[in-house]
């Protein structure tokens, strides 16, 4: 349907429609972004997770698989019931190596990050190394030859760990999914 087959009405709508922004146009858009910024304003952080999240870097390196996490309530070893609801325990799985982290609440905000690597093969853990990213920061940690490592005083939100084999591996490093401390 063409506009001449088009109600006159329907016509009208149309011609304004093609045709350039008026100042009109322009005060009505400006009170539609400032109702939109008031009634529905976007998320405290939402870009910084949008952009972390997209930052792979590291494209060439292998991601790691979430394979489980464990419900708080079936924790073992938890001195109370409330430290129990507050315990997170998560497992990524990638051909290099098999990773089990606990989080733990560490303060305001906080959490510890006690870690256990298991390398595929014959390859040992000690020598990997283990970075978080979180808040548009760092934290490393090596890994000792039990594969535990450990990182105190991390910022809850989103984060995502960095296993980076020994030199001498002749491996890629493995990068988990983001995932919320």
């Amino acid at each position: 349907m063409d506009g001449r087959d088009m109600p006159a009405d329907k016509t009208a709508e149309a011609e304004l429609a093609a045709g350039a922004l008026d100042p009109a146009d322009e005060r009505v858009l400006a009170m539609l972004a400032r109702a939109s910024d008031e009634f529905d304003p976007v998320p405290a952080g939402l870009v910084d997770r949008v952009q972390f999240a997209l930052a792979l870097d590291e494209v060439y390196d292998e991601v790691a698989r979430l394979q489980r996490m464990t419900e708080p309530a079936d924790l073992v070893g938890a001195r109370s019931a409330e430290a129990a609801e507050q315990v997170c325990r998560i497992t990524f799985t990638a051909d290099a190596a098999t990773v089990m982290v606990t989080l733990t609440p560490s303060g305001p905000g906080q959490v510890r990050v006690d870690g256990w690597l298991a390398a595929a093969g014959d390859l040992p853990a000690a020598g990997w190394s283990v970075r978080i990213r979180a808040d548009g920061r760092n934290w490393q940690a090596d890994v000792d030859a039990d594969g535990r490592f450990s990182v105190d005083a991390v910022p809850r939100g989103l984060a995502q760990l960095v296993f980076a084999a020994p030199a001498q591996a002749d491996r890629h490093a493995v990068i988990t999914p983001t995932f919320e401390l």
